[in-house]
């Protein structure tokens, strides 16, 4: 290499090391008006009020609105709403704050307790042989000492020709991304001869079942919260898979999935999240895809209350804000989703396997061992899977009242009192 050549890429090299980019030190002296203290006051949910640091007395409001965020500084005016020094310390404050503390919502999930599904509902009852069939597993029955009436228990797996400990096996096997056929092979080297088929109506039924549980629960969730979206290419079509998480607890609260990302509307992939949680953020973290900027405002500043103020470029604040829990549940869809060969149905059920499977059944290294769930308040007594199951067909059992059904355990007026929910305010 010349030696002019030499020179003048050592010049860059010693330049750049100097120099820092402007974002840089805009986000440096965001930090010293930050560390100062007292120099900035709230004036509403979408006004902040910034001392300047050069004129003493001066002040410049910052606001959040539909527009996005703006200032009265002249840096922000000359460059038409570029980002300036106040902005990113506001946002900086605004990160730096904790949630104000609140009694969390505790909710027990519990095994369904075996009651006579007579009109007497008597809890006193004795095993009473098996009830056997030529096709299937032999079923327990149990006798009721009040009534004399003899009744199996086997809730949310009624008619079921195999045993509910194979059929959760299919669906956990089914929700970390291993497809039927190659869990037909295993339960076929095993001696259990089971269907692809039947293996994907059980994954369906029991995905639709779960998830109207998971909607009817309300734990407690934080008010930060933030969204992003994974590609995938399965069956030889774009696969976009939009999630919208609490990062104090890492529960997905919506999802959607899309076959484009730049002509996504977001709007009800907010509104889903903000229905499930029934309240809006005090922070939403974002990239920079403008879907997110159009949707935000429309499910969050469109409706009355508190406005929130949205992160878009979390990569500012890094000290203060960042996406990385959210990059961690995108490695763990893709892992899951390099098993999966072809998806048929944009709504199909294995995402829902996918979403109910890391908020209720997978723990987490990030919340010390605790599943999503477990850190909103929601507390599995039994094995998991079991327990949803049951009190998922409970739980349809009640909006059911005149549908009888003799092989469950309860009469549907006394369902409600059988399913094992605490809920402590």
């Amino acid at each position: 290499m010349p030696i002019k050549y030499t020179f003048c890429v050592i010049f860059h090299m010693v330049e750049g090391k100097n120099n820092a980019s402007p974002r840089k030190k805009i986000e440096a002296r965001a930090e010293e008006i930050l560390s100062a203290g007292g120099q900035i006051k709230k004036m509403s949910d979408e006004r902040w009020r910034v001392s300047s640091q050069t004129v003493s007395g001066k002040s410049y409001v910052v606001s959040f609105g539909m527009n996005g965020s703006a200032c009265e500084c002249g840096y922000s005016k000359n460059r038409k709403g570029a980002r300036c020094k106040h902005i990113v310390a506001v946002e900086m404050h605004v990160m730096s704050q904790k949630d104000p503390a609140a009694s969390p919502a505790r909710i027990v999930l519990g095994r369904v307790e075996i009651r006579c599904p007579n009109k007497c509902g008597s809890g006193r009852i004795i095993k009473y042989g098996l009830r056997k069939h030529p096709h299937r597993e032999p079923t327990q029955t149990y006798k009721c000492l009040g009534c004399k009436r003899r009744f199996s228990h086997k809730p949310g797996f009624e008619n079921k020709r195999h045993p509910p400990s194979l059929i959760i096996m299919s669906i956990m096997l089914v929700s970390t991304g291993v497809s039927p056929k190659v869990i037909s092979l295993l339960f076929r080297n095993c001696g259990r001869g089971v269907h692809p088929d039947t293996i994907t109506r059980w994954s369906k039924h029991y995905a639709d079942s779960v998830h109207a549980l998971a909607a009817s629960l309300k734990p407690s969730f934080g008010s930060k919260w933030s969204a992003d979206e994974k590609f995938k290419r399965i069956g030889g079509k774009d696969c976009w898979l939009f999630t919208v998480m609490d990062t104090a607890t890492r529960f997905v609260l919506s999802w959607d999935v899309a076959a484009s990302k730049m002509s996504y509307d977001a709007t009800n992939l907010l509104k889903a999240a903000r229905d499930a949680a029934g309240f809006k953020p005090r922070i939403f973290v974002t990239d920079g895809l403008h879907a997110y900027s159009v949707a935000f405002k429309k499910a969050f500043l469109a409706s009355r209350g508190p406005r929130p103020v949205h992160i878009r470029d979390c990569h500012w604040l890094k000290k203060f804000c960042s996406n990385n829990g959210h990059e961690r549940l995108n490695r763990e869809l893709a892992d899951i989703l390099d098993g999966i060969k072809v998806i048929r149905d944009p709504e199909s059920h294995l995402f829902k396997l996918i979403i109910l499977h890391h908020n209720f059944i997978r723990p987490h290294m990030g919340l010390g061992g605790k599943t999503p769930a477990a850190a909103a308040g929601i507390t599995i007594e039994g094995p998991q899977w079991m327990t949803l199951i049951e009190n998922a067909a409970l739980l349809k059992r009640d909006k059911e009242p005149s549908k009888e059904n003799t092989d469950c355990l309860a009469a549907p007026a006394e369902n409600a009192a059988l399913r094992k929910v605490v809920m402590v305010a």
